[in-house]
Order: structure tokens, then sequence, then C-alpha cells
């Protein structure tokens, strides 16, 4: 029988107390989340007083008079497939009624549409490619053909195949697919390249996807697959969906409202005013005065004294750490200020911290959910953090979104009859001093959304 022996061990643990937990809460909060922690503070506690009380209906407005600008029918094919992917919503037996159906229609085809408006997009192709986004049938294809467009809409058969294009870059992915095999092979070419059996199933969808309903074990045969690597890639095209549409969710839209307000004066960006947005908190002098009877009222008042001012602490320790973290972040991307992405210089969350003597973690609840506004737009301070990926040749470091920002402007000016492979885009950006592997370069194409060479094409 073992020996049971009593030890005593020292060790150090850190106890979150009720406060810090809050404060810690508090830094993480966006702007929308903290007006109604502080909304519910001033309810809970009669030491807090506000000098403009505020509710749901009413926001505080900037006092400056300075205004900002920001900047074939595969039905039967379907149908006989036997892999068991989900069938449309549209075809349930269930009845939906048409308001519903209507209001999910124009809530995808607008989300669609303002995807088309942030793409450098000439302005033919983008009005052709905003009137097919208003075309797509409720299972998210496009039945729209090309001869159709041009006697219905006068849209030529270059313009159209660009639309299509750019509609097909769009989310839900799939979108904008003529057909079955094309919404599948679009989601195919969206997902990431480690994923398992996804180049099987490019084999398998290259020629045979016709065939699979028909006799399923003659395409295994032919590919020479075996039978763990042959179900596995069914596997991946099941959880695809036949109908793009039915994978779409009405995007949460929420309010923004910039804490950060950035200015600037010959060429130099600082920050003018740092917003919260919430009414100035004071302790209400009446209650403070009063001077109770018994001990009961004495401890009550005492500790609603006592979290009035921690809160009012809690609050400008949360303004001094997200404006100290936006100081860095300012003072390190004077260049994306003045250049856009394209000159953002590598910058990390471990970084500030240790400029500032703080826990990264800190850092990155500072940044959550905050946003910065300058004269190229409103941004989420993370948005500003980006590791170094290559040297140029003057030993300087570029970050990864830089790197994006050129491949991007690279591709926007190539030929489009004969775009620019990945080999090539990185021979030009090692002439640029950035050293980059192939697959790297196209990783980061794929980030942006942006088709290969082929797939640019216009013919």
């Amino acid at each position: 029988m073992p020996r049971q022996i009593l030890q005593l061990k020292q060790s150090q643990q850190l106890t979150l107390t009720p406060q810090l937990q809050q404060a810690i809460t508090l830094l993480n909060m966006n702007q929308l989340d903290l007006a109604l922690e502080v909304r519910q503070m001033l309810s809970q506690n009669f030491m807090l007083s506000s000098e403009s009380e505020f509710d749901s209906e009413t926001t505080t407005e900037h006092n400056d008079s300075e205004e900002y600008e920001l900047d074939y029918d595969d039905s039967e094919l379907w149908a006989d497939c036997n892999h068991d992917w989900p069938t449309s919503s549209n075809n349930n037996s269930e009845y939906t009624a048409p308001e519903t159906y209507t209001a999910n229609s124009v809530e995808l085809h607008t989300f669609i549409a303002e995807q088309i408006l942030l793409m450098p997009l000439d302005e033919t192709t983008m009005s052709a490619a905003l009137a097919l986004a208003y075309l797509l049938d409720e299972r998210g294809y496009l039945t729209l053909d090309e001869a159709s467009a041009k006697s219905d809409y006068n849209i030529d058969k270059n313009t159209y195949q660009a639309a299509v294009t750019a509609l097909q870059q769009c989310q839900p992915s799939g979108i904008g697919a003529r057909d079955l095999e094309e919404a599948l092979n679009l989601q195919i070419a969206a997902l990431p390249a480690d994923t398992n059996y996804l180049s099987t199933l490019k084999r398998i969808m290259r020629r045979h996807f016709a065939f699979l309903s028909k006799d399923s074990e003659r395409v295994q045969k032919q590919l020479d697959l075996c039978d763990e690597e042959f179900q596995g890639a069914l596997a991946l095209l099941r959880s695809l969906h036949p109908y793009p549409a039915d994978n779409y969710e009405a995007p949460i839209r929420e309010y923004i409202e910039p804490e950060v307000i950035v200015h600037e004066r010959g060429g130099i960006s600082y920050i003018a005013r740092f917003d919260t947005h919430l009414p100035a908190l004071s302790i209400n002098s009446a209650y403070a005065a009063v001077q109770p009877n018994n001990e009961q009222e004495k401890t009550l008042l005492r500790a609603q004294l006592s979290e009035a001012k921690w809160f009012i602490g809690a609050l400008e320790k949360r303004e001094d750490t997200i404006r100290r973290v936006a100081s860095i972040i300012v003072a390190t991307q004077q260049d994306f200020f003045q250049q856009g992405d394209i000159a953002m210089r590598p910058l990390t969350r471990a970084q500030v911290a240790e400029m500032l003597d703080v826990h990264e973690s800190t850092v990155a609840r500072a940044v959550n959910g905050k946003y910065l506004q300058c004269k190229r737009g409103v941004y989420e301070l993370r948005e500003f953090f980006s590791h170094a990926v290559s040297s140029s040749e003057d030993g300087e470091e570029a970050s990864v979104k830089a790197i994006k920002a050129i491949i991007s402007g690279l591709i926007e000016s190539e030929n489009k009859k004969k775009p620019l492979s990945d080999q090539k885009i990185c021979d030009m950006l090692a002439e640029e001093g950035h050293q980059l592997a192939r697959r790297t370069v196209a990783k980061y194409r794929e980030s942006l959304g942006i088709p290969a060479a082929p797939g640019r094409r216009e013919r």
C-alpha cells in the first residue's frame, strides 16, 4: 500500500479581484458596450452623476465644426447523386411566406452589391456586375447567359465575362455560378491549400464529376484512388453547398464610433482628439455630503462612494491605455496615413507591449473593437498590426499588408490578356528587394480574393 505523505508547498498565484476583472472587461469593451455599462452603473449607483444624462435614443454629438469625409439543368444529376448533400431551402415542403423570401433575397443582393462597390473596377464593368448581382435566382445562380446580356442589357461579351468574374469573387463562396458544377468548383477554389483531400477532389472535379452519380466505382478505378482517399474527397465534396444562397447569413451591422481622431499638419499625422462619446462622470456631491444616522446607512454610502470612485478611475485608466497604444501606432505608421497599405510598417502587439511596459494581452484588449478615424477612412486599431515578411536590400523590413498591397497593385495594372503568373509576381517583388517564395505570393493573392492568372485572363 503506497504511503501518504503530507507536504507543504509555497507558490505564488495571481488572484483577480472582482474590480480587476471588471477593469479588464471595460478595456475590452467597444464603444456601444461601454455606453451600456456606463448607463447601467448610473442607474444602480446613486453616487455617480453625469453632466449630460443619455438614453438609447440620444447620442453625444461632436462639438467640432470640422467635417470628416470617409474617403444545362443539373437538377436531375443532383437528384441522382447519392451523397446526402443539403437541399435548397426553397424546396422544403413547408410554406414560406412571400414577404420573408423577398426580404432575404434583397439582403443577399445588397450584400453582394456592397462588395462589388469596393472592387477596383472600371465604371462599365462595375455597372454590369451590379446588374448581374440583382439578377441572381433564389439559389444564388446566374441564369442570364451571354446572349441575353447583350440583347436585354446591352452588355458586350468582354464586359459580361469581367462582370461575372467580379461577381464570383463575392461572398458567399460559389455565388454567381451558372450551374451546379461551377458553384462547387468556385467553393473548392476558395478552400485553404492545406485542406485534407483537396488535391484529390480537384482531380475528380476536373473530368469526372458528371459520372459520380452514375458509376462512382469506375471513377475511383480510373483515377487509381484508394478507398480512404476517394471517400475523403467525397466527404469534402458533401461539405460544400449546392445552392450558394443557402449558405448566406446576413452580416450583423454595428454602428461604429471612432475613439481616436487623427488630423494632419505639415505632412505629419497626430492624434487631435480622443472621443469616448460618453458623458463626463463625477461624484454626486449631494449624496457624498450626507451624514447618515445609523451604521447600516453609513456602510451603504461608503460602498457606493468607493464603487463610484473606482469606476471613474477605471474609465480614465481605459482611456489612457487606449491613447498610449494609439499614439505608438500613429507614430509608427506615419507613412500609411500618407500612402495607404503599401506603406504599412511591421508592428506587433508584443512590440507595443514592450514599449509601454504592459502585458501583450493588455494591448490586444486595447485595440479590439476600437476605431481610428483619419483622412483615409475609419480603421480598427488592430488593422495597423502586421508581421514582417521580408527584408529589402537596404535592410528595412516590409509588412504583410504592404506586400499584399504591392501584389494587388501589380495585378490591377497587368495586361488582362496576359495576366501575371505567381512566379512573375514573385520575380517582380524580388526586383524591388522583397524575397518571397512563389507559394507565399500565391497565399497572399488568394487571401485578397484574387483568382490565379487563368481566371483573370480576358479572351
